[in-house]
């Protein structure tokens, strides 16, 4: 599934710092990601992991300091960010008034499937429910959903914040098979408090350092 010459992605971030009204979320923040590498950001609940994968994927400005975003030694304009990363995230829906295949279709305009939809669905375990409405979905299944969409579609920064919620074990399990299985010559980021999820991680932030 890989291509032979793999996109290699990087973010530089030179003194960053991010604050909301008076607190600090992240400041002096110097740091390099860049493809091949998982990485886990980690800290408390409300210690700003959220706020700074929203950072990472170009939805969020910075207060000061800069974030460079590299492609193939090419500088992305900051507009141009959004083609190339998938952002999961418990605050990040999917359009739940279309079906599981309408869902797959849509997304397939945007992002270059790595497999034919079929084999998704399959992988995620739920071809049977293709036709059904994402609205009538359990949370766990609404979980796996969105993964596949950051899994099973090309590109080359992936963000999974707080990934394994609403999933039970076998779903958890099923995260970790899929992670090492669509992680190559990936940058990804996980943002997360939970040892499990970040057990396949190469390198670690904790992000209350930079407070």
């Amino acid at each position: 599934m890989a291509d032979q010459h793999p996109p290699l992605f990087s973010i530089q971030l030179e003194d960053a710092a991010r604050r909301f009204n008076r607190r600090v979320i992240f400041q002096r923040l110097h740091y390099r990601f860049h493809s091949g590498n998982i990485y886990a950001i980690t800290g408390s609940n409300g210690s700003g992991k959220s706020t700074l994968m929203l950072s990472l994927s170009g939805q969020a400005s910075l207060d000061s300091g800069t974030i460079r975003f590299q492609l193939n030694q090419i500088v992305l304009k900051e507009d141009e960010v959004y083609k190339h990363v998938s952002l999961i995230a418990p605050y990040i829906d999917v359009p739940e008034e279309m079906t599981l295949r309408e869902l797959f279709d849509f997304h397939s305009l945007f992002k270059k499937p790595v497999m034919e939809i079929r084999a998704m669905l399959e992988r995620i375990g739920l071809l049977a429910h293709q036709n059904k409405e994402i609205r009538k979905f359990s949370s766990g299944m609404k979980q796996r959903v969105k993964l596949a969409l950051g899994f099973y579609f090309d590109t080359p920064l992936l963000l999974l914040d707080e990934p394994s919620s609403h999933l039970d074990t076998e779903g958890k399990a099923w995260f970790q098979q899929e992670l090492m299985a669509f992680s190559q010559n990936r940058l990804i980021v996980i943002a997360s408090n939970l040892p499990e999820e970040t057990i396949l991680c190469t390198e670690s932030i904790d992000i209350q350092q930079y407070h």
